[in-house]
């Protein structure tokens, strides 16, 4: 085995670990790993079509117990938000408004873990709220492709449990996806070599994936919390770079 596809291997396998675990994060796991070795623009097109696998994974095992209504404002709010992301990254330097992002997630999710497991927590702005966090997602996911930590980090404060925060952010996560990867194929970013890597990554992706998800279910709701800020305050120091 080559050095590129063991360590192709080694970050499809943790992603799909982490993000059987978490519902996210599949990008800040497997990105770092991954450009070591590949090209940025096929780190990308493989992380959106990964991302596609592990949302429907997700979202398929919990099939009996998801209500998507949740999730319906922050969709809403992301479709708008995507082409906004990618006007700014043609037309502005978008690295400040990233910048300003990772310090904020840093700094909030800092004091979140500073604090007792239900402190911080935002009972008000019902959807119009969740619309506009979907929103800011959106334009973050159409500069960048890291469309999860700010609804992820909007849904945590909720009054929610582990189910109820998922079943908000993941069919949510899904539909950005799907709509990164139709912009990619309409700007012919997308090429064979991409979907052979796919195929090839697929099995092991799913390994973790369903390792992930058994671990998910024997997580409480406070450690669920807790595993959460942590990655999300990753997320926000990958924002700076």
């Amino acid at each position: 085995m080559t050095l590129v596809m063991g360590l192709f291997l080694l970050g499809a396998g943790l992603a799909g670990f982490v993000s059987g675990l978490v519902g996210f994060a599949f990008a800040l796991v497997a990105a770092p790993i991954w450009l070591r070795v590949l090209d940025p623009l096929e780190v990308i097109g493989l992380v959106v079509c990964f991302g596609v696998l592990t949302q429907g994974y997700a979202l398929w095992n919990m099939r009996r117990e998801i209500d998507l209504r949740p999730s319906l404002p922050f969709i809403a709010g992301g479709l708008v938000g995507v082409p906004l992301g990618v006007w700014i990254v043609r037309s502005l330097d978008p690295h400040a408004f990233q910048f300003a992002i990772g310090i904020f997630m840093i700094a909030y999710t800092g004091f979140l873990l500073l604090r007792p497991d239900n402190g911080g927590r935002i009972r008000g702005g019902g959807r119009p709220a969740d619309a506009g966090i979907g929103f800011v997602s959106g334009v973050l996911g159409g500069m960048t492709g890291f469309s999860g930590p700010i609804v992820t980090l909007w849904c945590a404060l909720r009054p929610w449990n582990k189910y109820e925060q998922r079943q908000a952010y993941q069919p949510y996560l899904l539909v950005m996806h799907l709509t990164t990867i139709a912009s990619l194929a309409a700007a012919g970013t997308l090429e064979w070599r991409t979907g052979e890597m796919f195929l090839i990554g697929t099995p092991i992706v799913v390994a973790g994936l369903w390792a992930g998800f058994r671990l998910y279910r024997l997580v409480d709701d406070q450690a669920y919390r807790r595993i959460v800020l942590w990655l999300l305050l990753a997320s926000g120091f990958s924002l700076l770079w």
